[in-house]
């Protein structure tokens, strides 16, 4: 259940991640490529991490009707021990 909960949050969030970007007539161009082995620091996930909550509790219209404030914060913690775990987001420098 807390995994369908996890890739719920996932979904709602990317989703709604553009609607608190400014909005650009055109991308910018990335600084360098982006691969399945690149690297991305443990501040950084953080970071998208809270971003992701935060975009998930401010936009979600329905996010308290079936679990409780409790119950989302315990995702959102679950998510971050669970990164920990996969060796994601300890000190790296």
């Amino acid at each position: 259940m807390m995994n369908l909960l996890i890739a719920s949050v996932a979904a709602v969030a990317v989703s709604s991640v553009a609607a608190l970007q400014p909005q650009e007539t055109h991308a910018p161009a990335p600084t360098e490529a982006v691969t399945r082995d690149t690297r991305i620091s443990g501040e950084a996930i953080r970071e998208d991490l809270a971003i992701l909550q935060r975009v998930y509790t401010e936009l979600h219209p329905g996010l308290y009707r079936y679990r409780t404030p409790q119950e989302i914060a315990k995702g959102f913690d679950d998510l971050e021990a669970k990164l920990g775990e996969l060796d994601l987001i300890k000190n790296r420098k």
